[in-house]
């Protein structure tokens, strides 16, 4: 898909996931599965043994998928059914999985904080198995990646190709955090630039580095952003987005085009609309705190030398 093709496509996958719930919901999340991921398998509900405590298999991820798309989200209701099917999975399905995914239809801004919580404790009362959450902007980051046709298969319309305008809000709340508290100067602060080898090796230019310093005043606010959220998976819920994004754009662009990838996340943060000059700061702010901590762009591998690393040794 082209940019804009995937900026529409978001918005009616949106409309489409808040307007399903319960059966309707699981049959949109095995067809989108079945189109992002060949390995996988629906399982249906036999008799008088359900389900097992799985309604869907990622046979080489070694994955299992428990679903649960309510018209009403009730933190109570979620806690009774991720215990029920976990219980099953563990006792019907030992050593078919290593990890068990809960699939939710919650669209609010992450997960309810009870949920966070029973999630993490699960993930200490069954070690070594690993526990994620599968929410709606999650499940669009498997969709990102199909093509128009599989897209259109899955949203059942059309994917327009005008340029139309559109502006992201999902990180609405973290870009007002930024623009309400700009970064002062601040004397007994010291900013680390970004590591020079990794601009190198992915072949940034000087005006991006530059940006990116810019940026990097900024990132202790979207720690402390982070931190006062309730929910322990919201980093992990935005960080994910922009390593979609990331991965995506280097599949689509032919060469590796670090500046045509700079484009595709300040799409991600902004939609296809001009930021105002607040707004582009706090992008660029945001495009920082995950590029210093390796969700987007490659680290130069241990045994790479370029000529930064020549300099340093000379």
């Amino acid at each position: 898909m082209v940019p804009v093709q995937r900026i529409y496509a978001k918005m009616r996958f949106r409309q489409v996931v808040e307007e399903l719930h319960t059966a309707e919901f699981e049959k949109f999340f095995h067809r989108l599965m079945e189109l992002s991921a060949p390995d996988y398998v629906p399982v249906r509900t036999h008799g008088n043994i359900g389900d097992r405590g799985a309604d869907g298999l990622s046979l080489h991820e070694g994955s299992l998928y428990a679903c649960y798309g309510p018209e009403v989200f009730n933190a109570e209701e979620v806690r009774s059914k991720f215990r029920k099917d976990l219980n099953s999975a563990v006792t019907h399905r030992s050593g078919q999985f290593s990890t068990f995914v809960f699939v939710h239809n919650d669209r609010r801004r992450g997960i309810h904080p009870e949920i966070s919580k029973m999630i993490q404790q699960a993930q200490l009362d069954h070690h070594p198995v690993k526990f994620q959450q599968l929410g709606p902007d999650k499940l669009w980051y498997k969709a990102m990646v199909l093509d128009v046709v599989a897209i259109e298969e899955l949203l059942d319309c059309q994917i327009p190709i005008e340029n139309l305008v559109f502006g992201i809000s999902d990180l609405a709340p973290l870009i007002e955090h930024l623009r309400s508290n700009r970064p002062q100067p601040d004397q007994f602060r010291r900013v680390e630039p970004p590591p020079a080898a990794k601009i190198e090796f992915n072949e940034l230019g000087d005006e991006v580095r530059e940006f990116l310093v810019i940026g990097l005043r900024s990132t202790h606010l979207i720690s402390a952003y982070f931190q006062g959220r309730l929910d322990a998976y919201a980093e992990d819920q935005v960080a994910a987005g922009f390593t979609a994004y990331y991965d995506e754009a280097r599949r689509e662009l032919e060469h590796r085009d670090s500046e045509k990838i700079i484009a595709r996340l300040q799409e991600h943060i902004h939609g296809n609309k001009i930021p105002t000059p607040s707004t582009s700061l706090a992008g660029w702010g945001i495009l920082a705190y995950f590029f210093e901590r390796c969700h987007i762009f490659e680290t130069p591998p241990a045994d790479w030398s370029g000529s930064t690393a020549e300099q340093a040794a000379t």
